[in-house]
């Protein structure tokens, strides 16, 4: 057959092109585009990776080579691959580079950006776009932020992966934009899940210093507190106070919160406690604001909550006399420094201290102490004034529970523990003072002190004695009904006592007497501290009082 010579086509490779050849008589049996796309995507890969090659990694683009790279993104018939080779290349010039940034945002990319929200390979790489565009102040919120929330919204319900490349996405958006009201919008979801996911991310990004900045001017606090005590869902509600709680690690977001007046809210329940009394101690450690918050019923509240210990589940409850006991401590460090006491001795919670020394908790009652002791110093008129005897009653009653348990003067490490060591030494600072000292004699300590200046716990012992010589230089044991017991068991460690316990007795006999004559010293025999202690006792109207062994 003559080569030039037109030959019918086999029926096997028959195309929809014959439909257009008169000598063909036969339909298509196979269309040749849908076996040329595989070829056509490859092509373009292929020719894409050599424009990426040729531009250089993170170099600058013009515009027009930003729009040839756009075609590519927007085109059909690409492989996945390949739009996220170009997007990648794209992100790294536009991080770079502000002159590509600013292309990018004037080109059509912008406008592909919600199609490539919705193909997941791309999710990732997007999120780095969307934050080096945010990086140069292009402000990606003009866009829409109908379509911003909507599509995080529906991820945040989707898998774990998924969660995590929408909370990016939101997390440029917050920290470049200076505006997180997007974020805030999510909290009015009818999804719990959502609601969920809003409060995580907020309280994420309140850990970077300067996002939270934007967060404290763009999410509405009392939004949060509408979560904490009105949301349906506990998962919600507690999650929206962890995050309060993290605001409030920030100096502004602690006064932004003491400034909302909504903390007396958070209480409602016993479910939240320990979450609310970890809050309310975050806010305390923030100094230049404690002075707002005990303005506030919150700390009261949190202090009420020891009369329902008994309906606190254990875990609940142990984290909560943590937080308690963490806030006492808080408040001694607020009293140490001007005007701290007067902060805290002007608020009406300071009478529930009653409440904080019953406790069951060796920590919360020893920390406790510890307060009291704080402010006696720095305010002990005051002190003695608000609490009359009342206060020295129950410190005299957590030395009597602690009195028999031994401690030596080389066991410091007890000290943590030892209520009874700082119950002890809060009397002994009220008793440095004269109206002080007046509420220890109200308080008939001297029925207690001779027990005392016997314990088996030498740390309280210290203080008893500290407590009889500040007693004695306010001039109250010296000739009166009150000092007369003490002296008469001064005179009964003298006698019975070792020689160490002797001197020591002596030595507070010579303050009760305000006889500075003589000397004392540790190089004296037994038998010249107890003739010196006889002269004293005579001294002191008790010449019956024998200081010698089996008299």
């Amino acid at each position: 057959m003559p080569p030039l010579e037109c030959q019918l086509s086999r029926t096997s490779i028959y195309s929809w092109w014959s439909d257009g050849n008169p000598m063909l008589s036969s339909g298509p049996t196979i269309n040749i585009h849908a076996m040329a796309k595989p070829l056509m995507r490859r092509m373009y890969h292929r020719q894409a990776l050599a424009y990426i090659a040729q531009d250089g990694h993170g170099k600058a683009l013009s515009g027009e080579t930003v729009e040839m790279y756009s075609s590519y993104l927007s085109f059909k018939y690409i492989l996945p691959e390949t739009r996220l080779r170009v997007l990648e290349h794209l992100t790294a010039s536009a991080i770079s580079q502000p002159d590509t940034a600013q292309e990018i945002w004037c080109s059509s990319v912008v406008a592909l950006i919600p199609q490539m929200v919705e193909e997941g390979h791309l999710q990732t790489t997007f999120c780095s776009l969307v934050t080096a565009l945010m990086a140069h102040s292009l402000n990606l919120y003009e866009l829409s932020t109908e379509w911003i929330i909507e599509r995080i919204e529906e991820t945040w319900i989707g898998t774990e992966d998924e969660r995590t490349v929408a909370t990016a996405v939101a997390g440029a958006i917050s920290e470049y934009m200076d505006d997180a009201g997007i974020i805030a919008k999510l909290f009015d979801s009818d999804i719990a899940f959502v609601r969920l996911w809003a409060c995580t991310f907020v309280r994420e990004m309140a850990s970077f210093w300067f996002a939270a900045h934007s967060i404290l001017g763009c999410v509405p606090l009392d939004i949060l507190f509408k979560l904490v005590i009105q949301d349906p869902d506990e998962k919600v509600s507690a999650e929206a106070l962890r995050t309060l709680d993290q605001l409030a690690r920030h100096p502004d977001g602690a006064a932004a919160i003491v400034g909302t007046k909504m903390l007396d809210t958070i209480w409602d329940s016993a479910v939240h406690a320990s979450a609310a009394c970890t809050l309310v101690s975050t806010l305390i450690s923030q100094q230049y604001s404690v002075y707002s918050l005990l303005q506030e019923d919150s700390i009261r509240k949190m202090l009420d909550f020891l009369r329902y210990e008994s309906n606190i589940t254990t875990t609940i409850k142990l984290r909560y006399e943590i937080d308690i006991t963490r806030t006492i401590q808080l408040l001694s460090g607020v009293a140490e420094n001007p005007p701290g006491p007067a902060a805290i001795l002007a608020t009406d919670w300071l009478r529930k201290l009653p409440d904080l020394l019953l406790s069951n908790s060796t920590y919360i009652k020893q920390r406790t102490c510890l307060l009291i002791h704080t402010l006696v110093q720095r305010e002990p008129v005051r002190v003695a004034h608000l609490w009359e005897n009342s206060i020295a009653r129950m410190l005299i009653v957590l030395c009597d529970e602690d009195t028999d348990n031994v401690r030596s003067i080389f066991d410091h490490s007890s000290l943590t523990n030892d209520y009874g060591y700082q119950a002890m030494s809060a009397l002994a600072e009220i008793a440095r003072h004269a109206q002080g000292a007046q509420v220890l004699v109200a308080a008939q300590t001297n029925k207690h002190l001779p027990i005392f200046l016997r314990s088996k716990n030498v740390f309280i012992k210290i203080e008893a004695y500290n407590i009889v010589d500040n007693l004695a230089e306010q001039g109250l044991l010296a000739g009166t009904v009150f000092g007369r017991r003490i002296i008469r068991e001064l005179a009964h460690i003298i006698r019975q006592e070792d020689d160490g316990a002797a001197f020591q007795a002596v030595s507070a006999l010579r303050k009760i007497a305000g006889n500075a004559d003589g000397v004392l010293n540790f190089g004296m025999s037994i038998d010249a501290v107890r003739q010196q202690a006889r002269n004293l006792l005579s001294e002191l109207g008790e010449p019956e009082l024998s200081v010698d062994p089996g008299i």
